[in-house]
């Protein structure tokens, strides 16, 4: 569909402009221009303009050549699992879906705090081992009991623009992980943790 045909469409079906858009009961999160390509290649379907609109459809095509406008939607799983902590209301529903709807979005909670905690542990483990030489259980254990991967970056360090795991300066913006290292390095030696470096 041409995006002229979409808000032509869009337009007769709101006027008002305020009703909230959904594809497949999913908001939309934003819309941007991309490469026919990109993600796979654009399947576009033919119409017949002079039949009813719900069965007008004669072929189709698959495209990767030009531009094609994406609509991009993000789920409440999905959003949950950027930020476990996202708040979720539930008053538009009735009773009986209020429910089942409560119990899934703990379970997106749950699943997303899991994964977290799971990608961050690997990463604290590796560090763990270049760092002090010490072996995973210990590196698992300290973490269990004093980490979380919601844990928030110092802001010295959080805005800091040069400087890496090893302490040699860089002339980029360090990565996440050179500065959650150096948090880690805070946390495990300043403040009473696992050990002092190995070198």
């Amino acid at each position: 569909m041409k995006t002229k045909e979409l808000m032509r469409q869009l337009q007769e079906a709101d006027p008002s402009g305020e009703l909230e858009c959904s594809v497949g009961n999913v908001d939309i999160h934003f819309v941007a221009p991309d490469r026919a390509y990109w993600d796979g290649s654009q399947q576009v379907l033919a119409r017949d303009e002079a039949k009813a609109p719900y069965y007008n459809i004669v072929g189709a095509k698959y495209a990767d050549r030009g531009t094609k406008v994406v609509i991009n939607t993000l789920s409440i799983e999905d959003a949950i699992g950027n930020d476990a902590g996202l708040p979720v209301d539930f008053s538009e529903l009735s009773t009986n879906r209020r429910a089942d709807y409560e119990k899934a979005v703990e379970e997106y909670r749950r699943e997303t705090i899991k994964i977290g905690n799971d990608v961050e542990r690997d990463a604290f483990s590796e560090y763990v081992k270049k760092r002090f030489g010490l072996p995973r259980s210990v590196a698992e254990a300290y973490y269990n009991e004093h980490m979380d991967y919601r844990d928030k970056m110092p802001e010295d360090i959080r805005d800091m623009k040069e400087t890496s795991c090893d302490g040699k300066p860089h002339d980029v913006i360090p990565s996440w992980h050179d500065r959650r290292c150096l948090q880690w390095d805070r946390q495990v030696t300043e403040e009473g943790g696992l050990l002092r470096p190995a070198h």
